[in-house]
């Protein structure tokens, strides 16, 4: 789930001046963006994207009841929010995202905050974790595994109490050596398909999408 607009704005709205931080984007384009999002009860690009719902013109409020309507549906909910208004549903959601640049109460709502303004790293972010879930499951397994084998050998009497005390400490420095060496091959992963273009990871279910 993706906070589009990261404002909200009620009555009427004068628009000063604009100032474009990012490359690529002039004043203008800030202003047709505003536009398109703030005056429209759904954004051009969200029917495009093929989402199965979005919303518009939300409260703070009503961001948060949305998110635990899904929950209550049995839903997962991840929440990429960067405004203040953002806050309640990062807090409401399973896993709360922040942007880089967004409010600081964003940040802290959040769980995780991104180190940089680029939504691929949403992609990147959940790659990292499955891969992390992957390596902490199949640790266990490797330890409980040795444990038992190297127990049920000393119980029998085919290993001295010295020879299982070095394999039993042996084969736990060799798990967390195997854990620390999976770790920094995840993030060289990582880093590689980033620099190959592999941006995207399409999710298992639709997604939705406050406006």
């Amino acid at each position: 789930m993706f906070d589009k607009t990261g404002t909200l704005t009620h009555g009427k709205l004068e628009v000063t001046d604009s100032v474009a931080l990012a490359p690529g984007y002039c004043p203008e384009d800030l202003l047709n963006l505003a536009a398109s999002v703030e005056e429209h009860y759904f954004h051009p690009l969200a029917r495009q994207l093929g989402l199965d719902a979005f919303y518009a013109d939300v409260l703070p409020e009503d961001k948060a009841a949305i998110l635990e309507q899904m929950r209550a549906a049995g839903a997962r909910v991840a929440f990429v929010g960067d405004g203040v208004n953002d806050a309640p549903a990062l807090s409401c959601a399973h896993v709360g995202i922040s942007m880089h640049r967004g409010a600081q109460i964003a940040r802290m709502a959040s769980d995780i905050a991104l180190l940089e303004d680029d939504i691929a790293r949403v992609a990147d972010a959940r790659a990292l974790a499955q891969g992390n879930r992957r390596r902490v499951n199949n640790n266990f397994r490797l330890t409980v595994g040795l444990n038992s084998a190297i127990l049920t050998a000393a119980a029998f009497g085919w290993l001295r109490p010295v020879s299982t005390s070095m394999l039993h400490n042996g084969s736990t420095i060799g798990i967390l050596l195997h854990a620390l060496l999976g770790a920094g091959a995840g993030r060289r992963a990582a880093r590689a398909g980033d620099a190959a273009g592999v941006r995207g990871v399409t999710l298992r279910r639709a997604a939705r999408c406050i406006l």
